[in-house]
């Protein structure tokens, strides 16, 4: 319904609407021909579990539209997904995660310095 739309202040607005759901804990709510919260965490949990079992494996890397990173990482952290604004991103930003006796940890959170000469030009 957004994917390549003009930012209208409706579709801002209707944009908005949505997140203030999410943040309400309807986590259920989805836009049109969407995935809500839960069901996205559903199938992120698919494939964190694929990750997860592939013992040879020691670092993988995970790339992903933002709103999609901040709920893996409610996922993986055991964070309520209503709190997902709480992890901030931008653009090819870094979280760096250890998995250690069934848990992730959060070792490197938000880390833009490879941005910096770019954003210092």
């Amino acid at each position: 319904v957004y994917e390549g739309k003009e930012q209208t202040p409706e579709l801002l607005a209707g944009f908005e609407k949505l997140v203030a759901a999410w943040r309400n804990g309807e986590l259920d709510v989805s836009i049109e021909n969407g995935e809500s919260p839960h069901e996205l965490m559903a199938r992120q949990q698919v494939a964190l579990d694929h990750m997860l079992a592939q013992t040879d494996e020691k670092n993988i890397l995970v790339c992903m539209h933002g709103r999609a990173l901040r709920i893996m990482l409610c996922l993986m952290t055991g964070v309520d997904a209503r709190y997902m604004d709480d992890f901030p991103h931008t653009n090819t930003a870094l979280y760096k995660l250890l998995y250690d006796n069934g848990q992730f940890e959060i070792v490197d959170h938000y880390n833009t310095a490879h941005l910096e000469a770019l954003i210092n030009e």
